[in-house]
């Protein structure tokens, strides 16, 4: 086994590989000329890499976290443009509700006549009654001529209005 103690030419292969390598005579430690030996860089080397390294690294990071930041900003402001429009119809749903709402009211107050007349209707033709129907003169229905019952006489109202005439002329007298 090699002895360090017991070497003759140990110093001198040292004091050699230091002059080879570059390194100062007075500060050179064996795990500098070992590093040397081996390829690594020495440590203040090492740190120094680790450091720009990692200052490499951070800058890719801290590039990396803007542009998350700028989609975090883009899906917020898209959120809220989103929350907006659908406020937006939710007010339209309501409205448009409101306003259906409205017109079936006013639709139900439209026919509640027409309901209430063929409900009227609609009973008399099951009592057996002959239909009145309105023909939209001045004349009531009851002036209308019909034949439906015997002994039964049906008098216009200018008619009755003579007879009413006549009967009080008579009372008079």
């Amino acid at each position: 086994m090699f002895n360090i103690k017991d070497s003759k030419l140990y110093s001198q292969i040292m004091e050699s590989l230091v002059g080879f390598f570059g390194l100062s005579k007075d500060s050179a430690t064996e795990a500098e000329i070992h590093d040397a030996l081996t390829g690594i860089d020495p440590l203040e080397t090492q740190i120094e890499n680790a450091k720009l390294e990692a200052a490499k690294d951070l800058a890719d990071v801290k590039d990396r976290l803007a542009k998350l930041e700028a989609q975090v900003n883009d899906f917020e402001k898209s959120i809220e443009a989103k929350d907006a429009r659908i406020a937006e119809l939710q007010t339209e749903a309501q409205t448009a509700v409101e306003n259906t709402a409205s017109e079936i009211s006013a639709l139900k107050a439209q026919h509640a006549k027409e309901i209430g007349t063929l409900a009227g209707q609609l009973s008399a033709l099951k009592a057996g009654r002959k239909s009145e129907v309105d023909e939209g003169s001045e004349a009531h229905a009851a002036a209308i001529e019909t034949n439906t019952r015997p002994g039964v006489m049906s008098i216009k109202s200018g008619e009755l209005s003579a007879l009413v005439k006549r009967a009080s002329e008579a009372a008079k007298n």
